[in-house]
């Protein structure tokens, strides 16, 4: 079972939901997912104005949808090993209980697209990544 969705107008997500070698039941099995995202600010952004409105606007938003079970942002500070900086700015973790439900449903709702429109006019080239627990 494929799963699509375009996300915020920027690409499209395809998933295939399994367990083991046998394919889910969306109605039955619930594909729990982290999102991850990585993305630096636009230039002329400042790191105040963005977290302000991450703070105030986009975590309340995201936090209230039935399908984040958590979402949390965070701001790089330096490297562990080595010289410069992080190649990213920005990281945000969200944990999605159901991921066919939340890409079905809630990435193409009202809600998820405002706040999607108003992210994208913040950042540069985000990058989207879903993963699971290992």
């Amino acid at each position: 079972i494929w799963q699509e969705a375009r996300l915020w107008g920027v690409f499209t997500l395809q998933r295939r939901c399994h367990i083991g070698d046998r394919l889910r039941e969306t109605d039955k099995d619930i594909v729990m997912a982290y999102l991850l995202l990585r993305y630096n600010l636009k230039e002329g952004v400042s790191s105040e104005q963005f977290e302000t409105w991450v703070r105030e606007t986009d975590q309340p938003t995201m936090r209230s949808l039935q399908r984040v079970k958590a979402f949390d942002t965070y701001r790089a500070t330096g490297l562990l090993m080595g010289d410069g900086a992080p190649s990213q700015s920005y990281f945000e973790i969200f944990d999605i209980t159901d991921l066919a439900g939340f890409t079905a449903e809630d990435l193409s709702g009202p809600t998820v697209q405002s706040i999607m429109g108003q992210f994208m006019e913040f950042v540069d080239s985000p990058e989207f990544t879903i993963a699971e627990k290992v």
